[in-house]
This record gives C-alpha cells, sequence and structure tokens, in this order.
C-alpha cells in the first residue's frame, strides 16, 4: 500500500503513524540524572551538626554503673508481702525521740533534743534499724522502746524481735489477729547487697524535711489547736 506523507510544523505524519522531528535534525537530548540535587529542606536536615559516631551506642554498661541516688525511704516497716534483711552493724541503728505523724505513719517527726522536755508527753522512744528488700531498697525499721517502767508495747516487742532474727535471715512481718507473724524465707535468697552509706547520711535522707528545731513549727503549733 502507498503511504503519503506531509509536515505539519515539524511533524511528519503518515499513513500509519505520527513521527516528531527534531527541528534543528540534532540528536535528542538524553535526559537529566536524577537524585544528585536534594530539596532545600531535605539538605538542610541532613547538614544537620549531629554525629552519627558520637550518638551511635557501643558501651551499653555506663548507664547500668551510674550511682543512684535514695530520696524516699521510709521509717515504719516494710510491707507485708515484702521479704527484708536488717544490717547488723549496731552502728546502723539508732534510739531517739520522735513525734508520729497522724496523717502517714511511714514519716514521723524528729524532734532536736532542746525540744524534746516541752514535748516529752507528745513524742516517742523509738529504736530505728536499717533494713534493704529484695530489690535493694533501704528503709527503717520503728520499734518503740519500754518506757521508764521497763513495759514494752508486746506489738513493739514483737518487732524488735523480728529486727534480730532479720540481721541473720529474710523474713517477712506480718500482722495477724492482734499480733505479729514472723516468717522466714524457704530457700536461700542470698546475702543483701548493702548500699555504701553511713547512718548519719541515711537520718539526714529521712529526715530532711521532718526535723522539729522549734517549737513554733506547724505541726506543733496543729497538736496544741494553735492553728
Amino acid at each position: 500500500m502507498a503511504k503519503s506523507a506531509d509536515k505539519v510544523n515539524d511533524t511528519t505524519v503518515d499513513d500509519n503513524k505520527i513521527v516528531y522531528v527534531n527541528p534543528n535534525n540534532a540528536e535528542p537530548e538524553a535526559p537529566a540524572e536524577q537524585g544528585h540535587e536534594l530539596p532545600p529542606e531535605v539538605a538542610g536536615v541532613l547538614n544537620d551538626p549531629i554525629s552519627i559516631e558520637k550518638i551511635t551506642v557501643t558501651d551499653f554498661t555506663s548507664l547500668a554503673t551510674s550511682t543512684k541516688i535514695i530520696m524516699n525511704i521510709p521509717a515504719d516497716k516494710p510491707r507485708k508481702h515484702t521479704y527484708f534483711r536488717v544490717h547488723p552493724d549496731p552502728g546502723m541503728q539508732i534510739d531517739t525521740y520522735i513525734l508520729e505523724n497522724p496523717e502517714d505513719k511511714e514519716k514521723p517527726y524528729l524532734v532536736a533534743p532542746a525540744l524534746r522536755a516541752d514535748l516529752f508527753s507528745e513524742i516517742l522512744l523509738v529504736r530505728f534499724y536499717t533494713t534493704i528488700d529484695r530489690q535493694g531498697k533501704i528503709g527503717l525499721l520503728k520499734v518503740r522502746l519500754p518506757g521508764d517502767d521497763g513495759r514494752w508495747y508486746s506489738s513493739h516487742q514483737e518487732r524488735d524481735l523480728a529486727a534480730n532474727i532479720a540481721m541473720g535471715s529474710w523474713i517477712r512481718l506480718v500482722w495477724n489477729s492482734g499480733s505479729y507473724e514472723i516468717l522466714k524465707a524457704g530457700g536461700d535468697l542470698g546475702d543483701p547487697v548493702w548500699p555504701n552509706m553511713t547512718l548519719h547520711q541515711l537520718i539526714n535522707i529521712v529526715f530532711r524535711d521532718r526535723y522539729i528545731t522549734n517549737i513554733d513549727h506547724p505541726m506543733i503549733r496543729a497538736l496544741r489547736g494553735l492553728e
């Protein structure tokens, strides 16, 4: 079949196809290479001065060996489901006077020696034993000591007995029907790992905001109905 062709504005038309003709009879230009230039907003992010070498973690122990700062230490007794030990060093226990906190029994107030005579009818003589649980949490076990007549409160005598047992064994202290049960752990739980802390440091943490040194302290004024 004969072909007819006409040229219209650099376009050759025949019966079977349309062919676009370069007006300058030059070779078609190669397409521009893609991906060498990034949009400004992307280039700005990639040029941010964050060093991959500096942020890559290679030492997974550096944080684990950091020193933990202990700030919250209860000062009553461990919870009933908690196994605990008592520090065997007599230097980690103290006899002193406190004022009970009516809002939180784990947060009693320490009373300065100069105020003890004025507050004698309201303060208690107690012994604090240093305790530790299986998670390594430090606490104080509070035991109310006998008065001038030498008589114990039975529940606190039981606490004192428990403290002495806990110097060599993991125990739980459970209140049941008016008295404490002392429950020893059934297995070998190993030895406690005590923190490197003195009694002086411990007491200052526990009573850092609960040390009564002035008769006008809000707790004293509240007890006496002055506010």
